[in-house]
């Protein structure tokens, strides 16, 4: 039997359970399950022990050239529930060929 590979998604924030249930359906998840932030450090060790596919951050998360390097060939989306994307190293994304969503919804391959 022959099992089927989903994508990765690591979700560093808590969200409603709803939601969660929904994504689950599609995705393998890791979030964070409390109310509490994700530190830069908890976020790198989590993808060093299991590198996403995608990645859903509120704005006050950093992904930088280090996050990018951690994730390495593996990350392909990156989702941030922020108005802009100034927390986020484009140009590393950009040569890296990361997707990048922001608010108000629009994700766009090459940011400009």
């Amino acid at each position: 039997m022959s099992s089927i590979l989903r994508p990765r998604v690591l979700i560093t924030h808590q969200m409603p359970s709803k939601f969660i249930r929904a994504l689950e359906h599609v995705f393998d998840l890791d979030y964070q399950d409390t109310p509490i932030q994700c530190t830069q450090e908890q976020i790198l060790a989590r993808i060093r022990a299991n590198p996403p596919d995608a990645l859903l951050f509120p704005g006050k998360t950093k992904i930088d050239k280090e996050l990018l390097a951690t994730a390495g060939d593996k990350l392909k989306m990156l989702a941030t529930f922020s108005v802009g994307y100034d927390h986020i190293d484009i140009k590393e994304c950009k040569k890296r060929g990361i997707t990048i969503g922001y608010t108000p919804g629009r994700i766009k391959h090459r940011l400009e």
